[in-house]
């Protein structure tokens, strides 16, 4: 399926795990995409697996530190420069911190925002998600963590856990124009471990 053509992304993250999916399905679709990470092996990694997929051709790397204003100053004007536009930012960058309480409403607020200037905002919620960021989570969640209740949430579900391909397709579909009307909402993507 080729519904992405010409469709112009930054992904961020995209030296492994969800963003790296995210980059190589958004490519497999026709987008044409700056991948963005701190990591520059990762990078190169990522450059690898586009080319053995034939998709090399539409993607750009960038080296980026989110944390840091001066760097995404300079590569995200870069990156719209490079692509003529920009019709998609997709921030898959991540660090894994473990929290009792999520706050959704930054993501309604910018839906409501921006709405009439054809922007929108969709949180991914990758529940349980099979990925490197993951494999030491034991030593990120809170001291007072209840196990049990984090092993119910993170149980296999069906056929087991949903790995960053899965949600690089959800994201695949926001990004097309399948995905126009959906803004201001949370996605989960968990198998229905968190219902």
């Amino acid at each position: 399926m080729r519904r992405l053509t010409d469709r112009r992304v930054l992904v961020t993250g995209a030296a492994s795990g969800i963003g790296r999916a995210t980059a190589l399905r958004l490519l497999s679709e026709g987008a044409r995409v700056v991948a963005a990470d701190l990591d520059g092996d990762g990078l190169k990694e990522t450059l690898a697996l586009a080319a053995a997929q034939g998709s090399a051709g539409g993607l750009t790397t960038r080296a980026l530190d989110i944390s840091d204003e001066r760097s995404v100053g300079d590569v995200v004007p870069a990156a719209i420069s490079e692509l003529g536009g920009l019709d998609a930012l997709v921030n898959a960058a991540a660090v894994l911190r473990g929290a009792h309480t999520r706050i959704a409403s930054f993501t309604h607020s910018l839906a409501l925002e921006y709405s009439k200037q054809g922007l929108r905002a969709v949180n991914i919620v990758p529940g349980g998600i099979s990925s490197g960021i993951t494999d030491n989570i034991g030593s990120l969640v809170p001291a007072d963590t209840d196990w049990n209740l984090f092993l119910k949430l993170t149980a296999d579900i069906g056929d087991g856990l949903p790995g960053p391909e899965n949600v690089a397709g959800v994201v695949a579909m926001l990004v097309s124009d399948d995905g126009a009307f959906i803004t201001g909402t949370e996605i989960r993507i968990d198998g229905g471990a968190h219902m």
